[in-house]
């Protein structure tokens, strides 16, 4: 779908530079502007700092009280203008998985993981 994309915006440009209404005026310049995906590296990146984020709420501090404590800085977010973000990514798939392993739990009667009264 890009290099279609790419192909299409370069068809364009090339016809539009040959519609010049005189061959002393050079061709005009596209203003279009064509935005490409993240990289692998931007992926890469950004997966790491979900990652860190995810360690951090494993091994989050007793007595963290996020209603008066700062976010911590984490080493592989430094930078990013997204990483609160990124941390609710990882606070949300640590809770889909936790929850997963409570349903896993009640489906089974020999488990004790999760006490229940």
């Amino acid at each position: 779908m890009r290099y279609t994309t790419t192909l299409l915006v370069a068809a364009c440009l090339a016809l539009s530079g040959c519609s010049a209404s005189s061959d002393d005026e050079p061709p005009a310049k596209a203003s279009g502007t064509v935005t490409e995906g993240p990289s692998l590296s931007d992926a890469e990146a950004r997966q790491a700092c979900v990652d860190d984020w995810a360690r951090w709420y494993e091994e989050k501090p007793k007595g963290y009280d996020p209603e008066t404590d700062p976010l911590p800085e984490l080493p592989a977010c430094e930078g990013r203008a997204d990483s609160a973000e990124l941390g609710f990514e990882a606070l949300k798939e640590r809770n889909e998985a936790n929850r997963e392993r409570l349903d896993a739990c009640l489906e089974d009667p020999a488990c004790s993981e999760f006490p229940i009264p």
